[in-house]
């Protein structure tokens, strides 16, 4: 009798365990997902940021400093 009830004690530790190891993972994964979209927010909103310096540069016909195009590179 007491060597059922400790595997059964042991099963169900064993459950718990794996439980709490799941939501770790889910948590990472929630976690890991929110900064993708974050960075892939920031990133349009660069890119929107230098399409329309661009687009001034090109209705004024003048050229950018260099300094902005090293910056679009590393966003990119």
């Amino acid at each position: 009798m007491g060597w059922r009830w400790s595997q059964a004690k042991l099963e169900k530790k064993k459950a718990e365990y794996a439980e709490k190891m799941r939501n770790q993972v889910a948590a990472v994964h929630k976690e890991a997902e929110e900064k993708r979209t974050s960075m892939e927010a920031r990133r349009r909103e660069a890119i929107l940021k230098y399409e329309d310096m661009a687009a001034k540069h090109r209705s004024k016909g003048t050229t950018p400093a260099t300094k902005f195009l090293g910056l679009f590179i590393v966003l990119v």
